[in-house]
């Protein structure tokens, strides 16, 4: 027993001796250690909280402006356009444009517009002359328009309201055929158009629109004319339990060539409807 000891105490006395051989030099222990404990408190800071950002606000809905912010433009009937509102200071009554270029020699459009109480006056104008960019290729058209409206009083005492339309166009056109086997052939062709309107929609009891159109193609030393007429018209009598509405379409061609010779041909549509209401609630068409 005597002897485990001995040899237990050797053991423990030759592991030291090893482990304070082995140990680095530079490593160097601190002259006091600190012990102990403390409490340090850090003051929590307030998140500031986003306000409600909603997409559509009660402000956005229902705006609140002061009187003085207000500005207001009286007219005394929505559906009458009143053109006394148009000051020549704000706007331009024409306007003319000229352009040239390598092949474009010239070309120009010239604007006017007259308003006067209740009603405009317009007309145009409009060049282009287009050099050969190669034989032949060469080409002229010009053309000239006009509008005039107008329309009566909402206090006149037959048709108050009305409004009247007429206006017009022709062109012309001349050029070869550069790409043909004849190429030096020059054609002129001349294409236009008309319109008469008569449009009430002011009145209560009765609303119509009337208008007849014609276009019309025909070149210069040849046999070709075209011409296509077309008339529409549109009517409603409202009463208190009775409504009647007719339309109607009307279009007729005449054309004259080498080959077909003179030819006319029309097409017509006509349909009226009636309306009724029932029990106040239900209202039959017919």
């Amino acid at each position: 027993m005597m002897i485990k000891k001995v040899i237990f105490f050797l053991l423990i006395f030759v592991v030291t001796a090893f482990s304070q051989d082995g140990k680095n030099p530079n490593v160097e222990l601190p002259d006091f250690v600190i012990t102990g404990k403390d409490i340090v408190s850090v003051r929590r800071a307030e998140k500031m909280k986003p306000g409600f950002v909603g997409t559509v606000t009660k402000e956005f809905i229902n705006p609140v402006f002061a009187p003085d912010e207000l500005e207001l433009a009286l007219l005394s009937n929505p559906l009458e356009g009143d053109l006394s509102l148009l000051d020549s200071s704000d706007f331009y009554k024409g306007k003319f444009t000229l352009e040239a270029g390598k092949y474009t020699l010239p070309a120009g459009e010239l604007n006017y517009a007259y308003p006067f109480t209740r009603g405009m006056i317009h007309g145009r104008m409009k060049g282009d002359n287009q050099r050969a960019y190669i034989d032949n290729s060469d080409k002229v058209y010009y053309e000239g328009a006009l509008d005039i409206d107008y329309s009566l009083s909402t206090e006149e005492n037959g048709l108050p309201g009305t409004k009247f339309t007429l206006n017009g166009k022709h062109g012309v056109s001349t050029y070869k055929f550069f790409g043909s086997d004849d190429p030096e052939r020059e054609r002129t062709l001349n294409a236009g158009n008309a319109y008469f309107g008569i449009k009430n929609l002011f009145l209560k009891e009765f609303i119509f629109d009337v208008n007849v159109a014609a276009d019309y193609t025909y070149l210069d030393k040849e046999n070709f004319d075209e011409s296509l007429l077309k008339s529409n018209a549109f009517g409603r009598l409202q009463l208190d339990n009775f409504g009647l509405t007719i339309k109607s379409n009307y279009q007729k061609q005449f054309l004259t060539t080498d080959f077909l010779g003179k030819t006319i041909s029309d097409y017509y549509f006509f349909r009226p409807s009636v309306s009724l209401e029932l029990f106040d609630f239900i209202m039959a068409d017919l």
